[in-house]
């Protein structure tokens, strides 16, 4: 049986390509722990991360039940205790993406392989568990929190190794479609607005290019109270007069 897991953006759960809904928010939530730590883990400490609100001997009750609604939801086992670990079953094939995710990034920026960072970069549909939440295991969000503003540092330092290979390579469309990408998922990082400045330039569109600088100044004056890096107001210094 392959167990399919996508974390980036809103978590899917699939077997063998067939959507799969949990009856219950935290047996996801569970599944989404042990495919993010990509190894197995001690039951004790899922279970006290999941139902913190509970006394030992409850919280492993409701791990338990967990561990039986998703293999009744599946049709077979999903999970297995091996002495006091948890693990996926031995007859689950695991497929997820955060894993492929950080292999495709680390060989894309260790070797500037753009199908290796394309490859990483297509599976970052949104940021790790987007708009999953439980309202009651403050570590798991802690945990979940943590995962994401990570894997969302590698996927800007991903995206802005892309467009910066491409615009090298004179590839303006390709460089502008991961400049703007970045753009979108870390609106605070200069080098996608700095590249776009860049582009609109060689195009011959200052005015696109002013328009870029304004709202990305605009940006970081609001959140951090600061002005673009000197790269940036270099560019913009050339533009002559125009909106600030």
């Amino acid at each position: 049986m392959k167990f399919q897991i996508r974390l980036l953006g809103s978590p899917e759960f699939l077997i063998d390509d067939a959507p799969l809904y949990f009856a219950r928010r935290k047996t996801g939530a569970l599944a989404a722990y042990l495919a993010g730590k990509d190894s197995p883990v001690a039951a004790n400490s899922a279970a006290s991360l999941l139902w913190p609100e509970f006394p030992p001997d409850k919280a492993k009750a409701s791990l338990r039940h967990a561990i039986s609604d998703a293999a009744i939801v599946a049709g077979q086992p999903l999970f297995e205790r091996a002495g006091r670990i948890l693990r996926f079953h031995s007859r689950v094939e695991l497929e997820c993406d955060v894993p492929a995710f950080r292999a495709g990034a680390a060989e894309g920026l260790m070797t500037a392989s753009v199908s290796a960072l394309e490859r990483a970069a297509n599976l970052y549909r949104g940021d790790f568990l987007e708009g999953f939440y439980l309202d009651d295991a403050l570590m798991f969000e802690d945990w979940q929190l943590l995962e994401a503003e990570n894997l969302r540092g590698l996927a800007t330092e991903v995206m802005s190794r892309l467009a910066e290979i491409h615009q090298e390579s004179g590839l303006a469309v390709k460089a502008e479609l991961w400049a703007r990408r970045l753009s979108e998922i870390c609106p605070l990082c200069g080098s996608a607005h700095r590249i776009l400045m860049e582009l609109a330039i060689a195009r011959g569109d200052i005015a696109d290019a002013l328009k870029r600088y304004s709202m990305y100044s605009r940006i970081l004056a609001r959140e951090l109270g600061i002005r673009p890096d000197p790269r940036i107001e270099a560019i913009r210094a050339k533009l002559g007069p125009g909106e600030k």
